[in-house]
């Protein structure tokens, strides 16, 4: 798994340090990256030209994607698969409709 998320080009120049990441909770799942970017790296604009975004097996992305699903590539990478293993045998409590039998209509009062 890789360990960096993010890297950017510092080919601007000489710059002062950058500022620290003030941010002490992750960004909500439903936010894009672009979202990410442009609400929580506003301090370092001006500092880097470029960002890039890496998904779990270390590969930059090459879209906008949600966040949550960003995520869940970390997870494969450290994890194997998200699907839950074991439960594609587990429809024995689904009843299918056309199985069902007729319900007896109650007569109207």
């Amino acid at each position: 798994m890789s360990a960096t998320t993010a890297s950017y080009d510092d080919s601007i120049g000489k710059r002062p340090s950058l500022p620290p990441y003030d941010y002490p909770v992750m960004a909500p799942q439903r936010w894009k990256v672009s979202d990410w970017k442009n609400a929580r790296l506003e301090a370092y604009r001006l500092l880097v030209r470029g960002i890039t975004i890496y998904r779990g097996d270390g590969t930059p992305i090459d879209r906008d994607l949600q966040l949550g699903n960003l995520r869940d590539t970390y997870y494969e990478d450290a994890y194997g698969p998200l699907k839950p293993t074991g439960d594609e045998d587990k429809v024995d409590n689904v009843t299918r409709l056309s199985e069902r039998r007729p319900q007896a209509r109650r007569p109207k009062t």
